[in-house]
């Protein structure tokens, strides 16, 4: 009887000490600074693929179910949409200026970031003067199992457009 109720009072304290079963493991703590700056690198390979004419990188920068709305065009969604689409653009256009200016960025997770801001984005549309789209954007952007931040959402619209001089 000695040993049951040992055996009975051990058990207990262990069990006692044990998480509860029905708890979810902790969540990994957020690395807000870590998140940022994937996302700050993301926009810097946006405006070197734009400003080069390098359809193919920028293409790689969205998810495979991202969707663009930009203004003037339908809804693009998927990767090989947004594949003809960039593509007929730069054939169209010669981008030679992006600036992105973000206003706040949302870090919801390790691999998920909401953000919005403004930008500019000079090009020459062939045999035409140089003109200047200066407007706003809002996107999320998600970390893929590969590790790349990569845009799943983006739209963005054109406020003005000035012509260079």
């Amino acid at each position: 009887m000695r040993c049951m109720l040992l055996s009975t009072l051990s058990l207990s304290v262990l069990l006692a000490c044990a998480p509860p079963a029905d708890e979810p493991p902790a969540a990994p703590a957020v690395d807000t600074l870590a998140v940022e700056q994937g996302v700050a690198d993301l926009w810097n390979r946006v405006v070197f693929a734009d400003t080069s004419g390098d359809a193919a990188t920028m293409v790689g920068l969205y998810a495979e179910t991202a969707r663009i709305d930009v203004r003037g065009f339908p809804p693009i969604l998927g990767r090989a949409a947004i594949d003809s689409t960039l593509r007929a653009v730069f054939a169209q256009y010669d981008y030679t200026d992006m600036r992105v200016m973000p206003s706040t960025t949302v870090v919801l997770s390790n691999e998920l970031a909401y953000q919005d801001g403004a930008f500019l984005e000079t090009y020459t549309q062939r045999g035409k003067a140089p003109m200047t789209d200066h407007g706003r954007y809002a996107t999320a952007v998600a970390k893929g199992a590969d590790g790349q931040w990569r845009f799943a959402y983006f739209i963005g619209f054109v406020d003005s457009t000035v012509a260079k001089r």
